[in-house]
């Protein structure tokens, strides 16, 4: 499985998600995306709530988290595969969306 991409820390693929180099591991899951019709690498507002709690108690809600993804796909930064619950990186491995 493709490692995702977009992080500033280097990471290593490790099963489905990653490993940065401080020992954090960003999990995501394969996600069937209607408008491409196959499965893509994708994260939710529980996985980055993991991930950040993992770093430092951050205060986030579920809902902020949501919020912050879908504004970052308004903007091309995410892409939304099921809308406001499974986000990916615009370009999905496998080709762009």
């Amino acid at each position: 499985m493709s490692p995702v991409a977009g992080s500033s820390t280097p990471s290593t693929a490790r099963g489905a998600g990653l490993s940065a180099a401080d020992g954090r591991e960003a999990d995501v899951d394969l996600v069937t995306d209607p408008l491409l019709g196959r499965e893509v690498e994708a994260f939710d507002a529980w996985r980055i709530r993991w991930f950040l709690n993992e770093a430092a108690d951050d205060g986030y809600s579920h809902e902020d988290i949501v919020a912050a993804c879908t504004h970052l796909a308004g903007e091309g930064h995410l892409r939304e595969v099921v809308e406001g619950r499974w986000f990916a990186l615009p370009d999905a491995p496998g080709g762009p969306a």
